[in-house]
């Protein structure tokens, strides 16, 4: 038994069900199975844009183990963005830095203790292009992170990040 679909074509038509049907499983569902297989070997949503994270979420690194939680494993070697304060790490001290610790709250390092490693985030901008330094203002710092231990004078790091931009933080800071 052939099924008609009358409002599209006469019987026998080239819309008619069979031909229909056979349409879409020559041509549609293939596209639509390479588009998902697509998506997810990307990362799915994470491959549109930076990953929001929150100091919370770098905490999924345990410091005993090194073991990553599901979220940071997702999250490891993609763009992110993270608020956060910056320390600068070079010693000109100028208006401009290329290479700062991305902390929770201000001043953080500066004062002992530091805080834990998986609450740090080593930053170095891409091509050691030089960014404005915010002292005391929170910044969105966008770039790939990594999972990489870097000691400095202030603190040890288990985050590093290749620093794409920094802009402002609106709004009431919250981490």
């Amino acid at each position: 038994m052939d099924l008609q679909l009358a409002f599209l074509s006469k019987p026998g038509g080239w819309f008619s069900g069979s031909k229909l049907i056979n349409i879409l499983l020559g041509l549609i569902l293939p596209a639509a199975l390479l588009g998902y297989i697509l998506f997810w070997s990307t990362g799915g949503l994470q491959a549109v844009g930076a990953v929001t994270l929150r100091w919370g979420d770098l905490a999924g690194l345990d410091l005993k183990t090194g073991k990553l939680n599901r979220k940071m494993k997702s999250a490891v070697n993609r763009e992110v963005r993270i608020p956060g304060f910056m320390i600068p790490l070079e010693d000109d001290f100028e208006e401009e830095t290329s290479e700062f610790l991305l902390v929770p709250y201000p001043m953080a390092c500066i004062h002992v203790p530091a805080p834990p490693a998986n609450q740090l985030v080593h930053v170095v901008m891409k091509d050691r292009k030089k960014i404005k330094l915010y002292w005391y203002e929170p910044i969105w710092m966008t770039g790939v992170l990594k999972v990489q231990r870097h000691q400095s004078e202030l603190a040890e790091t288990n985050y590093s990040m290749v620093g794409l931009r920094a802009t402002p933080y609106e709004g009431d800071y919250e981490y």
